[in-house]
């Protein structure tokens, strides 16, 4: 399995870099890059190069240029195969190697692991297995832009909020850092007496 962090999108409501905005006195990216280093062979960055070239890690871009997060994780899928890709948002500072694990585990004859709570889904942070590379080009080369686009043709292992209790409160886990107020929650979560400016 390799681990591809998507540093994509244009982040109009925060900043276009927010993965380098720190939380806890770390940048988010790296945060997210410690949390999947330890579950897989090789960790890639999916995005803009010129800005994620001093991170240290291959960069791959997306086949689909201004494809949202589809085109991301087709060129993940594309890059991975024969492995299993585990995908991670680069503004996710408190994803876990302990829940990815768990993801990971989940897997079995799936083609896709995915959280869920209700109608809410966690689609960029989730596993996908080769089998999702062909119906995910699909519908991208249809211009279907939206990640869910092909779920109606794989088989998805849906992982809920009760199983995932046991490794943090899922608002927590998966708190994406997309506005000012989502930073400075999230500087508060990680570290209450820590004062961070952007």
């Amino acid at each position: 399995m390799k681990a591809y962090i998507l540093a994509g999108g244009r982040g109009l409501r925060l900043s276009p870099d927010k993965g380098f905005l720190t939380v806890g006195g770390v940048p988010i990216v790296e945060r997210v890059r410690a949390a999947v280093a330890p579950l897989v062979a090789e960790v890639v960055l999916v995005g803009d190069p010129t800005p994620l070239e001093g991170l240290g890690l291959r960069v791959i871009t997306e086949p689909d240029e201004g494809g949202g997060p589809l085109a991301a994780l087709c060129a993940a899928l594309v890059d991975a195969e024969p492995d299993d890709a585990l995908v991670v948002p680069w503004d996710a500072p408190f994803v876990s190697t302990p829940m990815l694990a768990f993801l990971r585990d989940q897997r079995g004859a799936a083609d896709a692991v995915v959280p869920r709570r209700g109608e809410l889904m966690e689609p960029l942070c989730a596993i996908y297995g080769p089998a999702c590379r062909g119906p995910a080009q699909e519908a991208l080369a249809a211009g279907r832009r939206r990640t869910v686009s092909f779920y109606d043709r794989v088989a998805i292992r849906w992982v809920t909020e009760e199983e995932l209790a046991p490794f943090g409160d899922w608002d927590r886990l998966f708190l994406n850092v997309n506005t000012a107020e989502d930073l400075a929650r999230a500087r508060a979560l990680a570290d209450p007496q820590q004062r961070e400016t952007l």
